[in-house]
């Protein structure tokens, strides 16, 4: 109970109001932070595909929407999982805590 307390107290403290604008930001670099991945990720496919075995992508909008699901999971999950943060959270100075 009293760790509890303690808990309450410090977070009243460092708590303040998130506002639309700050995680509208964090999103916004975080879905262009995505998506220029994605994008160096395609080419680097299509340039192996081309150079290993003569094939190459011919449909590009497809791959390129395949890779910014996968990329976009993983990444952010991989953030989030180490540093508790997106690039754009950074930037927006919001950070994510787990309430035990």
């Amino acid at each position: 109970m009293l760790e509890q307390n303690e808990f309450e107290e410090n977070t009243k403290d460092i708590t303040k109001k998130i506002s639309f604008l700050d995680t509208f930001k964090a999103n916004l670099i975080d879905l262009i932070v995505t998506a220029i991945i994605s994008v160096a990720a395609l080419f680097v496919f299509d340039l192996l595909l081309r150079i290993l075995f003569g094939y190459y992508v011919k449909e590009i909008v497809p791959m390129l929407f395949i890779f910014y699901v996968v990329v976009s999971l993983v990444s952010t999950s991989i953030a989030e999982y180490k540093k508790a943060q997106t690039i754009g959270k950074k930037v927006a100075n919001l950070k994510i805590s787990k309430i035990v």
